[in-house]
């Protein structure tokens, strides 16, 4: 994180100042070189979200969590992008639970959250036929989790490896459950109908840099921040691809 944010600090002084020198230079371009300048602005303006990116993945907001209803967070998430027009050509579907209980989180960052959801999942439905979203929230009560032993059917009987597997074990982001056993919680699925991901990626898809889309259309920055604003408000956040087609 503090090596993100060096970097971010080092290469966005300079590259304000690139911005504006293009922007002083459209003024008294021809017309051709507007063109030109108009796309060096453009790639500069790529680069500085990229640079934001990593100052959001190196120093998150402290989240300011309160009891909120998440059914009205994410409503107003979808009709923020509904307005900006970002599901012209995908059906999308409510599915929220008629009574939810409240959920301590940070309305704000779990918008952030949804959006980034919502926005790769319209870009995954680029240019498909029949392009759907369901977006759903439901009460769940987790059942108590299984006790995991340390020590293995196949261990030799005179070795024990069990602290080793309990120290060395990579720590993640997010966590995997960090819900008390049987503890009541809220779900937020977010499922589109698109091509699914790449079975190589799920595991890694929280991973700062990690991307299905295109060269220059992601930084590979959204999920990594995604998780990590989940993480401080006390949830978690997985991804796997639906049977049905499509990711979830």
């Amino acid at each position: 994180g503090r090596l993100a944010a060096g970097i971010a600090h080092e290469v966005g002084n300079p590259l304000s100042a690139v911005i504006g020198y293009i922007g002083i230079l459209k003024r008294h371009a021809s017309e051709e070189d507007r063109e030109l300048l108009a796309a060096a602005e453009r790639e500069a303006h790529r680069i500085d979200r990229i640079v934001r990116g990593l100052l959001d993945y190196a120093r998150p907001r402290d989240a300011r969590v309160h009891p909120i209803d998440v059914a009205a967070v994410v409503e107003r998430t979808l009709e923020l992008l509904s307005t900006q027009g970002r599901f012209q050509t995908v059906v999308v579907e409510r599915e929220f639970e008629p009574v939810a209980p409240p959920v301590d989180a940070d309305p704000h960052q779990l918008e952030q959250v949804l959006v980034n959801l919502l926005l790769n999942a319209t870009d995954a439905l680029e240019g498909r036929e029949g392009a759907r979203l369901v977006v759903s929230t439901r009460r769940r009560v987790l059942p108590p989790e299984r006790p995991q032993r340390a020590r293995r059917r196949d261990d030799p009987p005179d070795v024990d490896y069990s602290h080793r597997r309990r120290f060395h074990e990579r720590p993640r982001v997010p966590r995997e459950n960090p819900f008390p056993e049987g503890g009541e919680v809220v779900e937020i699925t977010v499922r589109d109908n698109g091509p699914g991901i790449p079975g190589e990626l799920v595991s890694q898809l929280f991973e700062p840099f990690v991307t299905t889309k295109e060269p220059g259309k992601g930084t590979g920055l959204g999920l990594a921040v995604s998780a990590r604003l989940i993480d401080a408000m006390g949830g978690t956040i997985a991804v796997e691809n639906d049977d049905a087609g499509g990711a979830r």
